[in-house]
């Protein structure tokens, strides 16, 4: 049994179409857009309905999620979905960046690791047993 069930591209997602779109079966429903090639509607079995573009960055297909229907209206998602294709058709990829984004940032356990090594020369009239405290 599929979990997904590709429905045949339809000439523009609309307003109306979205709405009329349900996932059936306890599958989730693809919807292509057949006007911008790559940007779809998810529609999942719980009714939340998805915004998506999809792309191939060598031989790998990546799908970036672009907002919920209701958030945003159709014509809202696909100037999102043509800004995030022309990203791609500049050579960049969208999830990848954001993926590294999200791996760059700083957390609380590194900036205590910082605190610790870099403090005692910060503040040097701190007595060592607050130093040992902290640690």
């Amino acid at each position: 049994m599929a979990l997904t069930r590709d429905l045949p591209p339809v000439p523009k997602i609309t307003k109306r179409l979205v709405d009329s779109i349900a996932a059936t079966d306890g599958k989730r429903t693809l919807l292509w857009d057949d006007e911008l090639k790559g940007f779809g509607l998810l529609a999942l079995p719980s009714g939340v309905k998805t915004y998506v573009a999809n792309y191939r960055v060598g031989s790998r297909l990546q799908r970036q999620t672009i907002g919920r229907h209701g958030v945003l209206t159709p014509e809202q998602a696909r100037d999102r979905a043509r800004k995030i294709l022309a990203l791609v058709a500049d050579g960049r990829d969208p999830v990848a960046e954001k993926r590294d984004a999200e791996n760059a940032r700083m957390t609380v356990a590194t900036l205590a690791d910082i605190y610790l090594e870099e403090g005692p020369a910060a503040k040097p009239n701190k007595k060592a047993a607050s130093w040992w405290t902290d640690r």
